[in-house]
């Protein structure tokens, strides 16, 4: 009897260490809340020319911190400028977007994300701010057929039609813009020229010239667009 009392005592001494712990760690277990915002990175690709190819980087982090978050669905939307419907550009199943495109016409991009719950933590939903890519003239290849290229210029909301699109070029040792040449366009705001094959003849070395140092376009004001002048400049 006087074991069983003893053993008794011990018991109901471990419940209560047990109750107590349960106690002591049950809050600690409750899911924390996170807020949530979305970053954009600066793109690879900067030129904002039509054809141009532009990256997109979207992040998700807590609100105010350099933590990033993965758990969650992140959708890039687009949408033309001055339009009232998004329409979905990129999605991905983790909290971040990685988009490449070629630009064609300006628009609004906006990234949504949908919020999760990963282990201990609720995050949030967030919508970023809208920003623009306002598209400038530029130049984009097409191939019409084996033998046929058209260069198009745009973007097409601007028509190009019926225009000249002048070329210069600087090179080393040499002062200044040296005129390269002038193709005009068609009513397609395109410019064709047929591909023909040739053979290179064997035996002839071809001289070394003055490397390029810049090359210049210039598109003169049409479809409601201003003169442009796009400048690239090369290094060796």
């Amino acid at each position: 009897m006087r074991m069983s009392r003893a053993f008794a005592v011990v018991v109901a001494a471990v419940l209560m260490a047990v109750a107590s712990l349960a106690g002591a760690t049950g809050p600690a277990s409750a899911k924390a809340t996170k807020t949530t915002e979305i970053r954009f990175e600066s793109p690879a690709a900067t030129g904002t020319g039509y054809g141009d190819y532009y990256s997109i980087y979207a992040y998700v982090y807590e609100t105010g911190t350099s933590n990033r978050v993965y758990a969650g669905g992140l959708t890039l939307n687009s949408r033309p400028i001055g339009g009232s419907t998004w329409t979905p550009l990129a999605a991905n199943t983790s909290a971040y977007v990685i988009e490449g495109f070629q630009l064609s016409e300006s628009f609004e991009y906006q990234a949504v994300y949908a919020g999760a719950t990963s282990g201990s933590n609720t995050y949030t939903p967030a919508t970023s701010p809208v920003f623009t890519v306002n598209v400038e003239r530029g130049i984009k290849y097409i191939e019409k057929s084996a033998k046929k290229f058209c260069a198009e210029v745009g973007p097409l909301s601007a028509p190009y039609k019926n225009k000249p699109v002048t070329t210069y070029y600087k090179v080393a040792k040499k002062k200044g813009w040296q005129k390269g040449w002038t193709f005009r366009t068609n009513k397609l705001a395109q410019h064709c020229y047929k591909i023909t094959k040739t053979k290179a003849p064997k035996g002839v070395k071809v001289p070394k010239g003055p490397k390029l140092k810049a090359m210049k376009t210039v598109f003169v004001k049409a479809g409601g667009m201003k003169k442009h002048v796009d400048i690239q400049q090369y290094t060796y």
